[in-house]
């Protein structure tokens, strides 16, 4: 599936959305594009994994291994969003294609 943004402050929105904390911008901006709802949903689900996994890092011995990778995988799941709305699609993140935060 893909589309094309209404204007280059959509891809910026979209980038800004896998930003972390930084995900709750694009959804007050610009609520009604579905390009950036899509991408805000997709950062909104990298924010939840990213407090996951700090509270992972609360469990001795386990923590310490398990909390870093799953830092290494949310870098990781963040560049492909990124590059997808540098490509103006909107693919899905690999696993969580299905769970939609946003409707």
């Amino acid at each position: 599936m893909s589309t094309t943004p209404s204007d280059s402050s959509d891809l910026l929105l979209g980038i800004l959305a896998y930003c972390n904390i930084l995900v709750l911008i694009p959804l007050l901006v610009r609520p009604k594009s579905q390009f950036v709802r899509f991408h805000t949903n997709q950062g909104l689900l990298l924010l939840i994994a990213f407090i996951a996994c700090l509270l992972v890092l609360l469990i001795p011995f386990v923590g310490i291994v398990i909390g870093p990778l799953g830092f290494l995988a949310i870098a990781g799941y963040a560049i492909f969003g990124i590059f997808g709305v540098c490509n103006n699609e909107m693919k899905p993140l690999p696993f969580l294609q299905k769970i939609h935060i946003l409707k």
